[in-house]
């Protein structure tokens, strides 16, 4: 029961790459030595201290424990014992140490193409193997003509430096999984499958993907969201083979670029500059319009509150690369519903906001109305919202960034990590500095002609950040899928071939049409009234 429990909650049971052996036995030897020995048998110069007396790693209770069960102890301590919790270690470093602390019995073991071929014929994932005791393996490989204790020995000296592709593997058996539910008839399982296919396997790698291959893992992507739609729509079974058929060929292509990725200095400094680059402008560009705008009606108090807002935004996100284990591991349905759902909020504020804009281009022609109604919206509550605006739209980016510079930190070697920093403090510099160009650019429109723009602006921007949060949600599975015919998407754009990003983006230019009309017909009527009543 506490194994199901475990595997149907969103607490990480595995690394969220392949744990480096040799590391965790550098670590063994400075954290672990003095009390469970040289050879982890519990015999170490402290040992004769202790009551109870360390643990011995090559006792045959622990053929029931995993990698998993060896983690948490590292990390939380055992009660009344001299077993402390390592708060001072990595979760990475943790890994590396447990997976070489279930090694230490079978070092003389070690074989790792029988470990590759025992990996491949039970489709076994990093998962697997951090969350399965000995005891589970020994009965996984029954049935095979290797004595079982071999391939026990063989799995747990495997150690597969830099990023690790397995997850690919549990993608291609779930779209297996999913074609046969299918040809079954059992539409709900084949659904889940497919599901479980994208979120469990092509998503664990789709930021290191993304940071260097952008345009495959797009493809990656439609290939995948095309074969659940195919399955949500009950098409026939052979265009649900065939869709199949092309998403196992991309995980296969996807195999073999992650296998072979290497990155240089350069190479990862551009890489880093380019998320930052990406990333920031696009949440500047919303910020410049919105502080253009009351530069503009001269309201400078308000100012303020922007700057408060993105400049903690910034704190925060430089503050959680530093929990970038945690994030890598919210992955999944639970990341893509809050990238969504700050997306469509972001979106929701840009379209009050475009409103706004468009009334007072049309209003603030009265110098009148300007003075005395800008500060009553720009004071009180007011502020506070537009500090959390400016918060939010400028965190959702720095969330992403931070996932997208975590994923490329994992595929670079330690030499070149420092270029990762330069790259983003290089980006950074660059997106202020254009910042301040256009804030001081802007000083020279007639505020009328700026609302106007600002509100063409904005107005684009709530469609493409509307058409990011749907197209969020579809990837957990919140919102269903529905492919058109035209394949070609733009991310700039936040445009996709679904139906339901489609239609939501339709749905937020009839807002801004209507509203525009509504703005025009609330001018008339009150120069009409302006009229009779001067």
């Amino acid at each position: 029961m506490k194994k199901l429990v475990l595997q149907t909650t969103p607490i990480p049971i595995s690394p969220p790459v392949w744990p480096d052996i040799s590391k965790g036995k550098s670590l063994y030897r400075n954290y672990c030595m003095s009390c469970h020995g040289k050879n982890g048998e519990g015999d170490g110069s402290l040992s004769t201290e202790l009551n109870p007396k360390p643990t011995n790693f090559w006792a045959s209770k622990m053929l029931e424990s995993s990698p998993f069960q060896i983690f948490n102890t590292i990390r939380l301590g055992v009660p009344q014992t001299s077993m402390k919790s390592f708060d001072e270690l990595s979760d990475k470093e943790v890994w590396d140490l447990a997976f070489y602390i279930k090694a230490l019995p079978y070092e003389q073991g070690k074989d790792k193409e029988l470990a590759k071929k025992l990996i491949s014929r039970k489709d076994l994932t990093l998962k697997d193997l951090a969350f399965l005791s000995d005891q589970d393996l020994e009965a996984l490989f029954q049935d095979i003509s290797v004595d079982t204790m071999t391939s026990v020995a063989a799995l747990r000296n495997y150690s597969r430096t830099g990023k690790s592709s397995s997850s690919l593997s549990v993608a291609a058996r779930f779209v297996n999984e999913a074609e046969l539910f299918y040809e079954k008839g059992d539409q709900n399982a084949a659904r889940e499958k497919a599901l479980r296919a994208y979120l469990e396997g092509v998503e664990p790698v789709e930021l290191q993907l993304k940071a260097s291959y952008p345009s495959f893992m797009r493809k990656l992507e439609v290939d995948m969201q095309a074969f659940r739609s195919a399955i949500d729509h009950e098409q026939s079974k052979t265009k649900v083979r065939t869709k199949a058929k092309v998403a196992l060929s991309g995980i296969e292509q996807a195999k073999s670029i992650l296998a072979d990725n290497k990155f240089s200095f350069w190479t990862t400094f551009l890489l880093a500059a380019s998320v930052i680059l990406r990333e920031g402008l696009e949440a500047f560009l919303i910020l410049i319009t919105v502080l253009a705008v009351i530069k503009s009606v001269k309201a400078s108090w308000a100012a303020k509150w922007v700057h408060l807002g993105w400049m903690l935004a910034v704190i925060v996100g430089v503050f959680s690369w530093f929990l970038v284990d945690d994030l890598i591991n919210i992955g999944g349905s639970q990341r893509e519903i809050v990238e969504g759902s700050i997306s469509i909020f972001a979106a929701s504020v840009l379209l009050y906001l475009g409103f706004w804009l468009h009334q007072k281009s049309e209003i603030g022609k009265w110098n009148s109305f300007v003075k005395t109604r800008v500060h009553s919206l720009l004071t009180g509550s007011n502020l506070l919202g537009i500090f959390a605006f400016a918060f939010i739209v400028v965190f959702r980016e720095a969330f992403e960034s931070v996932l997208f510079l975590s994923a490329l930190n994992l595929e670079v070697e330690a030499s070149n990590q420092s270029a990762i920093g330069l790259g983003v403090a290089g980006a950074f510099v660059i997106v202020l500095f254009l910042s301040w160009i256009l804030l001081r650019y802007t000083k020279k429109f007639p505020v009328i002609k700026l609302l106007k723009i600002s509100t063409v602006v904005i107005g684009g921007l709530a469609i493409v950040l509307i058409g990011k949060g749907v197209h969020a949600l579809q990837e957990s599975g919140f919102v269903p899928i529905t492919g058109v015919n035209l394949s070609w998407r733009l991310d700039l754009l936040g445009y996709y071939p679904t139906w339901e990003t489609i239609s939501a983006q339709l749905g937020v230019i009839s807002i801004i049409l209507i509203s525009y009309w509504w703005g025009h017909t609330l001018f008339f009527i009150k120069k009409l009234i302006f009229k009779r009543n001067p």
